[in-house]
């Protein structure tokens, strides 16, 4: 037994966040870095150590303060990094892999790249791209966003992604794009949905958009309230997630200025895993009305995905990459055309042929054999 734990090849795996979907993400690659008969030192903050800490073989907790302006922000990271550098000197890992290298494209290249270890870093979101860029101050510090990404992969260093699209223009290579891991659904029982659509006091021929997560600007939950206003009476949508740059109470206002709040519902603060499976599966449409500075993949898209729930995306890069290639919903920036040709629920079934083709290609053990395959290719 001793002599195949030699055999081991050590994998560092580092993230410095833990909000948002980063534990469930770091639990899918942890169980690659398993499936690849690896030992698993994990470098990350307190809140992931306490949730994933029993499924590695070390945990090392670093913290990172990234609260402040630009150039406090930026030396923060680089102390962060080159705390990280004595910590992979210390493990002597054959790969190190960074699962979250947004916004430390400029960091990690003041790391010391060994030729022994194998790095991988995964980009999450394509803000460095010129189309989400508007001042000229942003412009210039994506494009040199760009150029440390370019001195990365000449370095050797794997540029992980989950877009086919966002590969091809930051990188021109799809080589190393996996689709992101989606957990199978959870169904809630029609009469459990009934009894909640009737606590909402909405018909029961009502036609319910859902626009869910927190209510930051680029997530467009007052483009989600303007739409309304422009729908049938038939219609009412739900805004539900915690209360970011745009407030509640903001966003109650522009809808009764706009005539619609009687149509409007509101669930303010933290969404548990039971509530949002319930507010998933009572919805028929799922929004994703972002703004054309969102970069990223949609986590309420997956879900609507996998629940097989109709979506209506803005044009936006990787939310109309997802919904086209999957045949998920309908692109538009105004839906309001669109949706008033429509006149019950049944409308807006999801074909069940159309969902098994996302669920599988989405699949969290598809991405897990992906990532150990790659892995294991490494020198």
């Amino acid at each position: 037994m001793a002599g195949k734990l030699m055999l081991r090849k050590n994998i560092v795996l580092v993230d410095p966040f833990s909000t948002g979907h980063h534990i469930d993400y770091a639990t899918n690659v942890i169980k690659s870095a398993i499936k690849s008969n690896m030992s698993i030192t994990l470098i990350c903050n307190s809140n992931m150590s306490n949730a994933l800490g029993d499924l590695v073989d070390k945990v090392i907790v670093v913290e990172l303060n990234v609260q402040g302006r630009f150039l406090f922000r930026e030396l923060s990271k680089i102390k962060y990094i080159k705390e990280i550098e004595k910590l992979i000197n210390v493990e002597n890992p054959k790969i190190v892999h960074f699962l979250y290298a947004d916004r430390f494209y400029r960091a990690l290249n003041l790391l010391c790249t060994k030729t022994s270890i194998s790095y991988y870093a995964t980009c999450h979101w394509f803000y460095m791209l010129s189309e989400f860029s508007e001042s000229n101050i942003s412009k210039i510090l994506a494009m040199f966003e760009r150029f440390c990404i370019r001195k990365l992969v000449s370095k050797q260093w794997r540029i992980l992604t989950h877009s086919n699209e966002g590969s091809k223009r930051l990188l021109c290579d799809t080589s190393f794009v996996i689709d992101y891991p989606v957990e199978q659904p959870v169904f809630v029982e029609n009469n459990i949905v009934e009894e909640f659509r009737k606590k909402l006091r909405v018909p029961s021929d009502a036609i319910i958009l859902l626009c869910f997560g927190g209510t930051r600007f680029d997530k467009g939950a007052d483009e989600a309230i303007h739409l309304l206003s422009k729908l049938k009476i038939n219609y009412h949508l739900i805004i539900a997630g915690k209360e970011e740059s745009l407030s509640f109470f903001y966003l109650n206002d522009l809808a009764k200025n706009k005539n619609c709040s009687n149509r409007l519902h509101l669930f303010q603060g933290y969404i548990s895993d039971s509530d949002t499976n319930l507010l998933f599966n009572s919805c028929d449409i799922v929004l994703i009305p972002y703004k054309k500075t969102f970069s990223g993949q949609s986590g309420p898209l997956t879900i609507a995905g996998a629940l097989g729930k109709f979506i209506i995306g803005s044009d936006v890069m990787i939310v109309k990459e997802t919904i086209n290639n999957y045949s998920l919903g309908y692109v538009v920036n105004d839906a309001s055309v669109y949706l008033n040709s429509f006149y019950s629920r049944e409308q807006f079934r999801v074909k069940n042929d159309v969902t098994q083709y996302f669920l599988r290609n989405h699949d969290s053990n598809l991405f897990i054999d992906k990532l150990s395959d790659l892995y294991k290719s490494s020198r």
